[in-house]
């Protein structure tokens, strides 16, 4: 156990990629948080990103998790024990990343692209914020800054998420969304 905690820690760092095998001790966490519908997705989720049942290779392997989607995870697991998310909202989560699973056989990172616009025509100079949708307003997931400025491209785990734009002191509403799919996502910001 302490070498899969020195293993987290290494990535969350970015420091070495985890194995599949390394999410078992996150999947654990999330099966130990009760509900029944937890603990059939999780053990749904399980088959798909370490038993590799949807693997799309002849081996039936799972490919590495992106540390990413680890790091996910383990907010999952985090707003689930601290009571941060309801378990409504962490069974939407987690029934995204295992029908993205399905399709594509693994773990994998979504390409997003976040678009500022004023009305209809893109803005630039916009900072972009995003953090996975808890339900609530958990001070324990973190909102990140996007690469960039306005229009910008980014890599996430299935799921639902929150997006937002900031310039100075004005904001954007928060826009929700599900990430998944076999395309590109294309988040709509609207600013003032």
């Amino acid at each position: 156990m302490a070498a899969f905690r020195c293993c987290l820690a290494l990535c969350l760092f970015g420091i070495a990629p985890l194995s599949a095998q390394d999410a078992a001790s996150l999947i654990s966490r999330l099966n130990n948080c009760n509900p029944q519908e937890l603990q059939t997705a999780t053990t749904r989720l399980q088959k798909g990103i370490i038993d590799g049942v949807w693997a799309k290779t002849l081996a039936r392997r799972p490919l590495p998790v992106p540390p990413e989607y680890l790091r996910n995870l383990a907010d999952i697991a985090a707003a689930c024990e601290s009571g941060a998310a309801s378990a409504s909202t962490i069974l939407r989560d987690l029934e995204i990343k295992i029908g993205d699973c399905r399709q594509f056989g693994m773990a994998r990172l979504v390409p997003i692209r976040v678009e500022t616009l004023r009305v209809s025509d893109l803005v630039r100079d916009w900072e972009v914020f995003y953090r996975w949708d808890s339900g609530s307003a958990a001070t324990n997931v973190a909102e990140l800054r996007a690469p960039g400025l306005s229009t910008t491209s980014l890599k996430l785990p299935p799921g639902l998420y929150i997006f937002r734009a900031q310039q100075g002191q004005r904001a954007s509403d928060k826009v929700r969304i599900p990430v998944s799919g076999a395309g590109q996502v294309v988040v709509q910001i609207k600013v003032p």
